[in-house]
Parts: structure tokens; sequence; C-alpha cells
């Protein structure tokens, strides 16, 4: 049985760094509602937008291009998020941003990522934030511990 591969848990900057999201569904909404936390510039492309991307978008958290996904998208991003529901698109969106130096995670494909999202508790009033991963193996898994995490750190807002 092949061991499964932890990864690190690095908390970096990403202040004023450019951050892309491609896809307004769930998952591409819930990460950049997420990312607008870190005062990145998060650019989200898609077709179509979400009415919570909307929310996003005119609360001023997030800039929207209505539009496909168009090679050379991903130039000068620091992260990259691929969350559409075509393969084939996520695919070549993780080729790209790899290609750009970006940290890289596609949605459908844990095995195209170069990090994980995961599962964020922030408690800004004590400057806490803890992130959750299963490593891509139990998603169920890591939404309870970050449940539980988000739980705990407002106890103490």
């Amino acid at each position: 049985m092949e061991e499964t591969q932890l990864y690190f848990p690095l908390f970096v900057s990403l202040k004023g760094k450019k951050c892309l999201i491609i896809g307004s569904g769930d998952i591409g909404t819930r990460r950049a509602a997420a990312l607008s936390e870190f005062q990145c510039d998060v650019q989200v492309i898609a077709p179509e937008i979400s009415e919570a991307m909307k929310r996003l978008q005119d609360a001023g958290k997030v800039q929207v291009s209505v539009r496909k996904y168009q090679e050379g998208d991903c130039k000068g991003a620091f992260l990259v998020v691929a969350a559409t529901n075509d393969r084939t698109i996520n695919r070549q969106i993780g080729w790209e941003g790899k290609a750009a130096g970006a940290f890289v995670s596609v949605a459908d494909a844990k095995e195209e990522c170069t990090f994980f999202f995961p599962g964020i508790a922030v408690n800004r009033q004590e400057k806490t934030v803890i992130g959750v991963t299963a490593c891509g193996q139990n998603h169920a898994l890591a939404k309870k511990i970050t449940d539980d995490c988000r739980k705990i750190v407002r106890d103490f807002e």
C-alpha cells in the first residue's frame, strides 16, 4: 500500500497578490469568498456568474470578467484556482498556471494541484487563522474539522 503524501501547511501573505479563479459555481464562489478575506486581488473569470459571486463583486471583494477562460489569463498570478465544470479546460488552466509559476488548485483533479485549498477558520480579532486539509482524500472529514475549528475560534470573539 502506497503511503499518502502529507502536505506542509504554509501560511503566506497574499496582500496585493493576484489570485485568479476560473469558474463561478459553488467551488469557485467559495474559493473567491475565502481569498477575499486575505487582502489579495481576487480576479474571477467565468462566462456566467452566480448570485453569490455577484454579491462578492458588488461588495468590492472580487473583480469579475464575464467571459470564457483564454490562454494567457494566468500571467502574473500568484495563485490560480481552476474550478470550471470542464475537465479539459481545468487541465489547461492547471498547466498554464504552473508554467506561470503560480500555486495551482485544480478542483476536479487533486493530482494536478500544487497545493490543496484548505478549509479555513478565521478570528480577525485574535489574528488567528486555522487551515485544514485531508490531503485530497476525505473532503467530508476536512469539512467537519473546519466547522469544528470555526466554532472554537468564534468562542474567542
